[in-house]
């Protein structure tokens, strides 16, 4: 309503209605007198019947996809809308029949759910009180076809190939149920050994005894389901090995070796090595805290010595028959010896006061060996650090040379030289016999210029130092190896993933100076301090604390620690065993092959797992759907996933039929549980 203003004083009506109809009064007034005109308005309804579009084209959709059937309609008064179905019921605005048919607010008919016997005639019906139209329509429904299973036996003797092809709309999603009950579909593998394509072929690599059973291919889509079986019979095969039946190595001492072994057959042979002195070592077993077997049957040796040359023979074996693999290790050394070699092994130096002296001794061995000089009081002579400029006037010169700077009449007497290796300390527990002769020379005073050097009669041997000749020096005992002190620690376990941290006592052992320590790892490689290695994941921190980042079964084995002490007296080592803990994923609680619901019935698909590390849970819905479990649950659409990994299904529909997979996985391993939901 809209009052104009003074002088019209008029009254104007938009959009009038029926409701509209009836008196108004115009009321005017002027102090104490007023006066009243009434009028009457009268509304009449238009004669206008209600009009329909022309008939449109079939409309084609697939069965279980929604549909929507337009019909718009104009008229007055606005007509009502309604729908004769196929089998004769009528559908009006407001109302729903069987289905969850209903008229939307347009007019327009929803199907959410068709199936194939909704397909056929529908009419829109349009009505008002002054007259009715109509209009139809065809609906096509397109279904499924059943899947037709080819199958191929297998190519070789231990090859499958099973093919399973299905036609259907929508195109249908197909998987195999494995004899032990497990579904295995496109997207994901059972394990390394059967496999599918996306073609539906499943693969089976190597068949063994546990792989006989009935296998199915499934068909399905959202309109239905089929399948069809084969049988497989999978005949016991004896061990064969994978590698040479013999190999010969020649190795150095204080190499790694790695000796690999595997051998397939079915049933899945049994594997164990047979080392030179007959001790039977299986796989994962330590032996010496130098030799392990791995669980995948390769042997390996950290540090090998001429007691570890022989033969090692690998054993396979199975319920059907067995088969061997022989490794001969022979371990080619060569003790220290300091050349030249020849029968002297004692000289005599002069030198004028001031100048400087230099005596070469050059060692070769194999392994490399070190060489020390002993000062004429038995100490060591340390050796440069590399650079030129270093206050001492006696050190060895990196090629293992004495230098004597300045000399003086205190530089006096016997100077030794020795050269070992591991060969030599192995052998002789020091230098004494074979052909390891230390070289021995005498430093004297002379007051004129002339140096002259001559050999002189033997001295007695190693280790008693050799008597100077002319005069007595300063008194010299008896020459000894360093001390050797060795200790195995108690066994250290960590959880995978967390960091291993390695702490070298000895690096500060009682009473003597140490050098800096040094690890060497299960593989075989030595760290100093501040080196890193495995990509950065092994380092040895300045205090020789060696730490191992995010630890794996990979890095478990044997640790050592080694420092000598700065006058090489001393030399410590610690041996710490580590074992890393790790489990595959199992699913303990999952859901059963095939679940049952009613639409409207909420249904519970549980997936409980125990594993170590924490595995990670990720659940695979029939429309690929991947929805990971994380710390606070989660809603997709209808579905709600719990922090336990239990996936509900709240309301469920036709729509929701199909196979959900759970899937738990960590860096050990995988585990799966599938089931197929039927809402019916």
């Amino acid at each position: 309503l809209i009052l104009l203003p003074s002088p019209a004083s008029g009254l104007v009506l938009q959009k009038v209605q029926l409701s509209d109809a009836g008196i108004y009064y115009c009321v005017a007034k002027a102090g104490r007198d007023f006066d009243v005109l009434p009028l009457r308005l009268a509304v009449e309804e238009s004669s206008v019947p209600p009009s329909g579009e022309q008939m449109g084209p079939p409309v084609t959709s697939t069965a279980g996809e929604p549909v929507i059937l337009s019909c718009k309609a104009s008229g007055s008064p606005v007509p009502q809308m309604s729908w004769l179905l196929p089998d004769g019921n009528v559908v009006r605005w407001g109302l729903a029949v069987s289905g969850g048919i209903t008229i939307q607010s347009n007019g327009s008919l929803s199907l959410p759910y068709p199936s194939q016997s909704d397909a056929g005639y529908y009419r829109c019906i349009a009505v008002n009180q002054y007259g009715s139209d109509s209009r139809s329509m065809q609906l096509k429904l397109q279904s499924h076809h059943p899947p037709v299973l080819r199958t191929s036996f297998p190519r070789g003797p231990q090859e499958v190939r099973l093919d399973c092809q299905a036609d259907g709309v929508p195109a249908p999603l197909l998987s195999w149920v494995l004899p032990d009950r497990s579904v295995l579909t496109s997207v994901a593998s059972s394990n390394n050994r059967i496999t599918m394509d996306t073609n539906g072929t499943l693969h089976i690599s190597v068949t063994l005894p546990s792989d006989r059973g009935v296998y199915r291919c499934v068909a399905s889509n959202s309109a239905g389901a089929a399948s069809a079986s084969v049988h497989i019979h999978v005949s016991s095969l004896p061990p064969v090995m994978q590698l040479p039946t013999e190999e010969h190595l020649l190795l150095s001492p204080g190499m790694p070796v790695y000796a690999h072994c595997s051998a397939r057959g079915a049933p899945p042979p049994t594997l164990r090595w047979r080392i030179p002195d007959g001790t039977i070592v299986r796989p994962s077993q330590f032996l010496h805290d130098n030799l392990f077997v791995h669980p995948n049957g390769t042997l390996s040796i950290q540090v090998v010595s001429e007691k570890d040359a022989g033969d090692y023979l690998c054993i396979t074996r199975n319920k059907v028959g067995d088969d061997y693999r022989l490794l001969r290790v022979s371990v080619a050394s060569k003790p220290a010896k300091i050349e030249p070699n020849d029968d002297r092994s004692y000289y005599v130096v002069k030198s004028r006061q001031g100048e400087t002296v230099t005596i070469p001794c050059q060692a070769t061995g194999d392994p490399v060996p070190t060489v020390t000089w002993f000062s004429p009081t038995q100490r060591v002579i340390p050796r440069s650090s590399g650079s030129r400029l270093y206050p001492e006037r006696v050190v060895v010169v990196s090629d293992g040379t004495l230098q004597v700077r300045l000399a003086q009449k205190l530089d006096t007497g016997n100077y030794t030289c020795r050269a070992s290796n591991s060969e030599a300390r192995s052998l002789h527990r020091g230098l004494g016999g074979g052909r390891s002769v230390p070289e021995n020379t005498g430093l004297s005073e002379a007051s004129h210029s002339e140096i002259t050097q001559k050999p002189l009669q033997r001295g007695p041997s190693f280790p008693a130092a050799p008597r100077p000749l002319g005069p007595p020096s300063h008194p010299t005992g008896p020459l000894s190896e360093p001390e050797v002190k060795s200790r195995t620690a108690p066994l250290l376990s960590i959880i995978n993933g967390e960091t291993l941290r390695l702490s070298c006592p000895v690096s500060q052992a009682h009473g003597h100076a140490q050098g800096s320590p040094s690890w060497t790892t299960p593989s075989g490689k030595v760290l100093t301090r501040g080196e890193s290695g495995e990509s950065g994941r092994y380092k040895v921190q300045e205090d020789g604390t060696l730490t191992v980042q995010q630890a794996t079964v990979f890095d478990r084995g044997t640790y050592t620690c080694r420092s000598t002490s700065f006058d090489s007296s001393l030399v410590s080592a610690i041996t710490i065993p580590v074992i890393v803990i790790a489990y595959p994923p199992r699913i303990t609680m999952g859901p059963s092959h095939v679940t049952y619901t009613r639409p409207g019935v909420a249904v519970e698909l549980p997936c409980l797992t125990i594993a170590t590390p924490r595995a990670t849970v990720t659940w695979e819905t029939p429309d690929m759907t991947r929805l990971k479990v994380m710390g606070q649950a989660r809603i997709y659409g209808n579905r709600y996933l719990s922090p336990q990994g239990s996936l509900v299904i709240q309301n469920p529909t036709s729509r929701d039929t199909g196979f959900y997979r759970c899937t738990a996985s960590n860096v050990i391993g995988v585990d799966t549980k599938t089931t197929y939901l039927h809402v019916i």
